[in-house]
């Protein structure tokens, strides 16, 4: 019996540790714009951060913050991206306009937290796109630093052209723009394919005249 409650006991107390094991919580450096606690980028590129993200928040008062941790320690990379971008209040409290760049190193994951006033210019598809665009290749090659430099300067002028600060690039309105010649090329070929019928019976017609 003694030895049964003993076993109880000892795995009570391991499921307990796992269930309370929390994940560890970060606080954001005196730099707030680059927290590298997983140390993957070199101090020259965190300057480079530093002061591009401080000029983009004193121009528009968004801020954009990279992060980058050893381990996710089980959690979901979405849900800690949220819960961090929450805690540390990234963005203006009014507008919402902040951006998480959270990289696990560990789990080679990576997210991008956009806060509600910026996501006309910053939705999950572009989002996707920029990490496809400019990140993707360098962080296959554990090259943080060229993944981290391009990922804010494409944000950083996505942001710029949304606050119309000179130095800004129209991503978005590029996106828009492809969006609407699509559109027309579909409705043309469209109309190529109803009209089509018609006119290979006007030829058909035209061939018979000079037929004897």
């Amino acid at each position: 019996m003694k030895k049964i409650i003993l076993l109880v006991l000892i795995f009570f107390s391991i499921v307990g540790s796992n269930v309370f094991a929390a994940t560890t919580t970060y606080r954001p450096t005196r730099e707030f714009y680059i927290n590298d606690f997983a140390d993957i980028i070199t101090s020259n590129v965190e300057k480079l951060i530093y002061t591009r993200a401080s000029a983009i928040e004193r121009k528009t008062t968004a801020q954009v913050v990279v992060v980058t941790v050893p381990d996710l320690e089980g959690e979901d990379i979405g849900k800690y991206a949220y819960r961090l971008y929450s805690d540390w209040r990234i963005g203006d409290s009014r507008d919402n306009n902040g951006v998480l760049i959270l990289i696990s190193k560990a789990q080679r994951k990576i997210k991008i937290e956009v806060g509600y006033g910026l996501s006309g210019v910053l939705n999950s598809a572009k989002v996707n796109r920029i990490i496809d665009g400019v990140a993707k290749d360098a962080l296959k090659r554990n090259d943080y630093n060229t993944a981290v430099k391009n990922l804010v300067y494409e944000i950083q002028g996505i942001i710029y052209y949304k606050y119309g600060i000179e130095g800004g690039f129209d991503n978005y309105a590029s996106d828009s723009y492809n969006l609407k010649i699509e559109i027309i090329v579909a409705v043309i070929i469209g109309i190529a394919i109803f009209f089509t019928p018609f006119i290979y019976n006007f030829i058909k017609k035209q061939r018979r005249r000079f037929n004897y």
